[in-house]
């Protein structure tokens, strides 16, 4: 369990955001992030660059990030966690 993050606390905008690498079950299998993505929506094509690039270490890309027709650039990109990230630039 040393390698664990049993709990974080992260601010955005003034909303606080909590998150856990554990359920409530002993021994339970590696949960799915299955249904759902996060998205981040960033002004600079260099940071999404940098971030596209950091979530896709040891993950798969779904959409690489590039121009797009609804949004300047947009990507999509499944990190090592099995966690689905939509990287779009305005």
């Amino acid at each position: 369990m040393e390698d664990m993050i049993f709990h974080a606390t992260f601010e955005i905008e003034g909303t606080v955001l909590m998150a856990s690498d554990m359920g409530w079950a002993k021994n339970e299998e590696q949960g799915s992030f299955a249904g759902f993505s996060l998205a981040i929506r960033l002004s600079s094509v260099e940071r999404a660059m940098r971030i596209f690039s950091a979530l896709s270490q040891q993950g798969r890309v779904v959409i690489p990030l590039g121009k797009s027709e609804f949004t300047s650039w947009y990507g999509i990109v499944v990190d090592h966690f099995g966690v689905s990230w939509k990287i779009n630039v305005d």
